[in-house]
């Protein structure tokens, strides 16, 4: 670790070094952020030694340290070298005695206040944590309860005991949810405003703490009387014989008086009674053995021992020096106390007497005890009459001299030991060394037999009835079974919580994974009618962290971001891309009325990662709130966005300024990454900005003058300078940048203030902005314009630009002579490959009715396998058609195909051109408002005008196919979260988090096709592979139907596939001994119009030259492809 850490110094100043161009307040900034960051890994280290700590106080040489940087270094390395003798790297313990100054005017009238106990100690609690006081010494917890005692809290010092264990309780609970500060104060100043400033400004940037000379403190002799440990003689006695008492206004019933209470007060006693406690006096559960094997009291010790005992013992209780107890006082005793009480003289009998007088009086107390259990019990039942007397007791305990105790305790010692040596050789033994005792011990291969041999149809068929699971589940677990080479050794639901949580909470070098959001919402009380304000708790993840978790664990991605880093060059003046989305998911009923499991999330990435953006591995869930929540906010959602970016950019570990990231072997990089792309639907952009959205006068973020096509603003504008949206020209529309946006709120922040409601509401109309204090646009913390781009399959295929055009094709074609029949038996005529062939059935039973003017429904995977095949239909029947809206309305639906082709392009990572796109998208348009007018323009109409400018700005455009399919994670276990409570996000990330940390352990790069389930290939391929690629190439090769040959596309034997201007069928794939794919394919002849002859002419090609799979229909030895 030490290593590392110097490591990371020496990369920090070759860093500094090098980009010397750099502004000097960004250097400073930089220096600041990485100082930060090396005094966090600092912390981690458990195990420095001198000589590290010495290397490493003098690491700090470069120019780039300032003076004040190397004494804060010194200082820490000094500090962490101090420390060093503290086991497992245990913090020390922190003293505070003046626990009043630190309080706030509301705490103090908390405390003061009638409110229950448990409002009070979580109120002192939680001020505790708030200014680093995690791990208090004894004498500060005394001091804290004495101070709440001194504010109100009333408890007299023998329920100060259990009020401690509460207090210890409620700190070590809510410890793992405390804010973590890099210094760690080990003695706390008389005054909080001489805490350090990140402590202070955390713990009071609500409200200030009390005056000094207000602060009130309890008097020195108050701390004294809290009962800390159970060995107190306040609580000693009255805990030894009943269970603990329970304070006023505490959280559990007295149960002293239910029959579980007398037979725990009955082993206590007995339990004295076996140890001989002497009541008063001794040591605590001191045992002394006397002669014939049984054990003695403590008063069975030697005269010499209790005469020094009692040199320091008070004058027992006696009638000749006390008053004797009145008869209330008397009941409050115990049986053996009043006997004491009664019995003056027991103090001056021998020893030996005294055992034998005291062993008579525990008796008598215990047959009491025992009469009262029975006239307890119900009748018909009798209480056991063994006693330790009776002969079954004595036939295992037989008389026993000195001798033959010790004896007896080295035989069992000896077995003991011998036992735990023969355990520890069996477990060195290999698996197939040890003997099975059981079915489940046995090894894997011994267990698969077992299995095979014991495991009956009836036996699988009960696997996961008790409780569901669905069958694909089931499958996939009996997998991973198969796979151990062992069972795991805990099988409950809390032992798999806990290991789950292991998994994903983890403390890297850059801070832990798991953090936490603090909102605010305003909940109305249903008995009062009143509403208040409360802190709500949100898991985050910490994105440093899980990069530096991700790199460390998984092979496949280090290599990848390595690859990537070379590719884009990564630095402070060109920081990597962020991508942010975000999007509301409903799992459960989509249709019900109060869903309190909607959820908004969070997702961010990189732009350089590439056509990678198309794995959901590649995009990290960052936050989870659920919408009702999120509606409660007094900013909504934008207040959360805003919530969201300063908590991405907060703390040391901030890619704005750095982070460094360790690949292993020595390679190290300070990383640097600053948000550019937030992508979402229309829906999102408008609650994200507080805009009116598609429904409002002005629709568009981008445009100041473009408004609704329903309103019609543009008829009553004298200037000519408003326009609707099916304007296509885009050089009437006047743009909207950020610095006119940021002017608008401020606008509005400026009437809101002075001017009147009806014209703040005026005002907001015309700008098409809400007014929102607290939202997301007046933070300026992410550029409105130059940072929003529109996803282009919500404009498209999510109830967007296809379906209108379909819902509005479709009727015209029927009117044109085609039938449903006509169409459905059309499209069910061809074959779909591979990949595509589980869709059929779903895209088929759109057509099976008859579809009404504009009500065109489908899916947007579905959109892209329609249209296709649509296409070619209407290509087939251009001819037949003799309507003029027919016509022109297959025109514009061509013209559609035509960008989706271009979009679709872009999505797989190829480059396209804006200029292209515009003019496809504008050729559309202007084909749509030909033959279908403007009357039925939706917004997503302009929206699309606006994705070429993204993409000429951004390079490229983000869709969101791969986020859909990612919120099947969150929908998958949000479903089977029935009872919704506070920790329903937390779950939730926890169970995201572990998926996402397992898919990149598993991640594999795409390099290349490879051949799925390949098998040796045969003699006579061997052959003609040894014919076409050499002996050495074709010793080894492997074999298969089924081969992916672009990244998620995948074809196999009998599939059509589109090879730039070739079209063949596949016959097989192989894998060279050199780890090339190559497939054998048929090339078929073309004979125009999408037509081609079917032939046999075998050839070798390369598998990653195959563009894509494709529907074909074979008739009478041609194809017809669908392309």
């Amino acid at each position: 670790m030490a290593e590392q850490l110097l490591g990371h110094v020496k990369s920090i100043e070759e860093f500094l070094q090098q980009t010397s161009s750099m502004a000097p307040d960004m250097q400073e900034k930089v220096a600041a952020n990485q100082m930060e960051q090396l005094l966090h890994k600092l912390s981690l280290i458990n195990d420095l030694t001198t000589e590290q700590a010495t290397t490493l106080s003098a690491a700090l040489k470069g120019p780039c340290w300032t003076a004040t940087h190397r004494s804060t270094w010194v200082e820490a390395v000094s500090n962490k070298i101090a420390h060093k003798g503290r086991s497992n790297g245990r913090k020390p313990t922190q003293s505070l005695l003046h626990f009043g100054a630190f309080l706030t005017p509301t705490d103090v009238a908390v405390l003061a206040g009638h409110g229950n106990l448990c409002v009070k100690l979580e109120t002192m609690v939680t001020r505790r944590l708030s200014i680093g006081l995690t791990n208090p010494s004894e004498q500060t917890v005394g001091h804290v309860i004495a101070t709440g005692m001194h504010h109100g809290i009333a408890c007299t010092p023998e329920d100060s005991f259990n009020l401690v264990q509460e207090f210890k309780r409620l700190l070590k609970n809510k410890r793992k949810s405390a804010p973590s500060f890099t210094e760690h104060v080990q003695s706390y100043p008389s005054d909080p405003r001489q805490l350090p400033t990140k402590i202070f400004d955390f713990a009071y940037s609500s409200e200030e703490p009390v005056q000094q000379d207000q602060a009130q403190l309890p008097a020195s002799s108050a701390s004294g009387q809290v009962v800390l440990r159970r060995s107190s003689k306040v609580v000693r006695d009255t805990l030894q014989g009943r269970p603990a008492h329970v304070p006023t206004n505490a959280f559990a019933p007295d149960a002293a008086k239910t029959m579980l209470s007398m037979m725990t007060t009955l082993m206590n006693m007995q339990s004295g009674m076996q140890q001989g406690t002497r009541q008063g006096s001794g040591l605590q559960n001191l045992r002394i053995f006397g002669p014939n094997g049984s054990s003695g009291s403590q008063a069975s010790r030697s005269p010499g021992m209790l005469q020094h005992e009692d040199a320091f013992q008070s004058p027992p209780r006696t009638s000749a020096g006390m008053p004797a107890a009145s008869p209330q006082q008397q009941q409050q005793l115990s049986p053996l106390q009043q006997q004491q009480q009664l019995s003056p003289h027991v103090q001056q009998l021998s020893p030996e007497q005294q055992a034998q007088q005291q062993q008579q009086q525990q008796q008598q107390q215990l047959q009491q005890q025992l009469q009262q259990l029975q006239l307890a019990l119900p009748s018909g039942q009798q209480s056991p009459s063994l006693s330790r007397t009776s002969p079954t007791f004595q036939t295992h305990l037989p008389s026993m001299d000195d001798n033959d105790v010790m004896g007896e305790v080295e035989k069992s010692s000896q077995l003991v030991t011998e036992a735990l040596e023969n355990k520890k050789m069996e477990n060195k033994k290999k698996p197939d060394q040890i003997a099975p005792e059981w079915v489940w011990q046995v090894p894997v291969e011994g267990f698969r037999k077992a299995r095979k041999a014991g495991t009956t149809m009836v036996d699988l068929a009960k696997l996961g009835r008790r409780s569901y699971v669905s069958l694909n589940g089931l499958a996939n677990v009996l997998k991973e079974l198969k796979a151990l080479d062992r069972l795991p050794d805990a099988s409950s639901r809390a032992s798999i919580k806990r290991a789950r949580e292991d998994d994903c909470k983890v403390n890297t070098a850059l801070g832990p994974t798991f953090s936490s959001l603090s909102i605010h919402i305003e909940e109305l009380d249903g008995r009062t009618g009143t509403a208040s304000i409360r802190e709500h708790k949100l898991p985050f993840i910490c994105l440093p962290a899980v990069l530096s978790h991700a790199i460390a664990t998984s092979d496949g991605f280090r290599e990848f971001f390595l690859d990537r880093l070379r590719a884009c060059p990564n630095g402070p003046t060109s920081p990597w891309k962020m991508i942010v989305y975000a999007d509301e998911i409903t799992p459960g009923n989509a249709l019900k009325p109060l869903n309190s499991r909607k959820i908004h999330a969070f997702y961010v990435s990189f732009a350089e990662m590439g056509a990678e953006l198309s794995s959901e591995s590649m995009w990290f869930t960052v936050l989870a709130a659920r919408s009702e929540l999120v509606n409660k906010m007094e900013g909504g959602f934008s207040e959360l966005f805003k919530l969201f970016m300063e908590k991405l950019f907060e703390g040391p570990f901030n890619l704005k300024t750095g982070c460094m990231l360790d690949f292993g072997q020595g390679k190290q990089h300070l990383f640097f990454a600053s948000p550019a792309i937030f992508v979402a639907d229309e829906s999102c952009i408008k609650f994200a900005w507080d805009l009116k959205g598609a429904s409002g006068s002005v629709c568009c973020l981008f445009c100041s003058n473009v408004v609704s096509q329903n309103n019609r603003l543009d008829v009553h504008d004298a200037t000519n300078t408003l326009v609707t949206i099916a304007e296509t020209d885009n050089s009437k529309w006047r743009a909207r940048g950020d610095q006119v946006l940021w002017a608008s709120h401020d606008r509005l922040e400026t009437i809101a203030g002075r001017g009147s409601k009806t014209e703040l509401q005026r005002l907001q109309q015309a700008m098409g902005i809400n007014h929102n204090y607290k939202g997301l646009l007046g933070s300026r913390l992410l550029a409105p314009s130059s940072t929003t781009m529109y996803d282009w399959m919500h404009c498209y295929l999510v109830n967007g630009l296809l379906q209108l055009e379909l819902g509005l094709l479709m009727p015209l074609l029927y009117a044109a002579g085609h039938s449903v029949k006509e169409i459905l038996t059309f499209f069910s005529s061809f074959e779909w490959p591979h990949g595509l062939r589980p869709h059929k059935r779903e895209v088929l039973k759109i057509f099976e009715k008859k579809t009404a003017p504009g009500d065109f429904k489908c899916s947007a995977s579905q959109g892209l396998s329609i249209y296709p095949l649509l296409r070619l239909f209407v290509l087939l029947h251009a001819n037949s058609l003799t309507g003029a809206a027919v016509r022109m309305a297959c025109d514009s639906f061509l013209k559609l195909c035509l960008v989706l082709d271009s979009l679709l392009e872009g999505n797989k990572g190829k480059a396209i051109s804006p200029q292209e796109l515009r003019s496809r998208i504008v050729a559309h348009s202007q084909a749509f408002l030909k033959v279908h007018s403007e009357d039925s323009v939706i917004p997503t109409f302009h929206y699309s005008l606006h994705l070429p400018g993204m993409l000429h700005q951004h390079q490229r455009l983000v869709s969101c196919f791969c986020h859909e399919r990612k919120h099947k994670q969150i929908k998958a276990i949000a479903n089977n979260l029935h009872k919704v409570t506070k920790t329903f996000e937390f779950t939730v990330m926890e169970d995201v988090l572990g998926r996402s940390f397992l898919s990149l352990q598993e991640y594999e790069f795409w390099t290349k096709p490879s051949v799925t389930k390949a098998k040796p290939a045969s003699e006579e391929l061997v052959a003609e592979l040894v014919a076409s690629f050499g002996l050495p190439q074709a010793m080894g090769s492997l074999a298969g139907l089924v081969a992916d040959f672009q990244p998620g596309q995948t074809c196999e034997q009998g599939d059509t596939v589109v090879l730039g201007e070739v079209v063949a069928e596949v016959w097989l794939h192989v894998q060279l001994a050199n780890g090339e794919v190559h497939s054998l394919v048929s090339v078929w002849e073309p004979l125009g119009q999408n037509r081609f002859n079917v032939r046999e002419q075998p050839t070798w090609i390369a598998t990653n030259t195959i563009d894509k799979a494709v529907l074909h229909r074979r008739c009478n030895g041609e194809a017809l492809i669908v392309p």
